[in-house]
C-alpha cells in the first residue's frame, strides 16, 4: 500500500512555498498569488520554487488524469499540477491550508468542513423518490448564512 503524500511532514522550504502562496490572500485580502510572485519570492530565499511544487506530491483521482495536491494551479501538467505562466494563480487546497500555522488558514478550513458536513446532513435526509431523481441544492445566500451562525 502506498502512503498518501498528503498525509507527510512538509519540510521547512515546502511549508514557505506554501505561506507565500498563502499571505497575499489571508493576510492581505487580496487574490491568490500569481506563479511570479511565488517563484520570485523563493528565489530570493535561494530556494527553485518550480521543484518544490513539483515535489510536494498529488493523490490520483480516480479515473481521471487531475490529482488533488496542497496547491491548485490554473494550469495542470497531468499528473501534477504546475504552475508554468507568470501569470498562473497558485490556490491552496484544504490540505494546502491545514500545513499552516495561521489561525486565519484553520478558520477558512473550518468553514470550508462545515459548508460539507452540512450539505452531507442535507443529503442524508433526503426520501429517495420512486418516479423521480431527488437531490438537495443550496444556494451561495445559504452558504453564507450556514458560514454566518458557525463563526459570528
Amino acid at each position: 500500500m502506498t502512503t498518501n503524500p498528503l498525509t507527510r511532514a512538509l519540510v521547512p522550504d515546502e511549508l514557505d512555498l506554501l505561506t507565500i502562496c498563502a499571505e497575499p490572500h489571508l493576510h492581505q485580502a487580496l487574490d491568490w498569488p500569481v506563479w511570479d510572485y511565488v517563484e520570485r519570492r523563493m528565489l530570493h530565499k535561494g530556494r527553485d520554487a518550480r521543484a518544490l511544487l513539483f515535489g510536494l506530491g498529488t493523490v490520483k483521482r480516480k479515473n481521471t488524469m487531475e490529482s488533488y495536491g496542497f496547491v491548485y494551479p490554473t494550469t495542470w501538467v497531468a499528473p501534477h499540477p504546475v504552475a508554468k505562466e507568470p501569470r498562473d494563480q497558485l490556490r491552496l487546497t484544504v490540505a494546502g491550508l491545514v500545513q499552516l500555522d495561521a489561525p486565519e488558514a484553520h478558520t477558512r478550513v473550518e468553514g470550508v468542513l462545515t459548508v460539507i458536513s452540512e450539505l452531507a446532513d442535507q443529503e442524508a435526509t433526503l426520501r429517495p423518490d420512486p418516479t423521480r431523481p431527488v437531490g438537495s441544492s443550496v444556494t451561495w445566500s445559504e452558504v453564507e448564512s450556514i458560514l454566518r451562525s458557525r463563526f459570528r
